[in-house]
């Protein structure tokens, strides 16, 4: 009588720690905020096509 809500405790909190398949929301806006600065900092380094102050 107490196996089963103690298996289906257990069941429950396996499926709610498990990772997401897909990104979620602020994994996709820390990923393009790194990509962004990474394009700044190759844009700073990068002189071709600019002009000199």
């Amino acid at each position: 009588m107490l196996a089963i809500p103690l298996l289906s405790a257990i069941v429950l909190m396996t499926v709610a720690i498990q990772s997401p398949g897909d990104w979620s929301h602020d994994r996709l806006m820390l990923s393009t905020v790194v990509n962004l600065d990474r394009m700044d900092e190759i844009n700073r380094l990068s002189t071709f096509g600019r002009v000199r102050n």
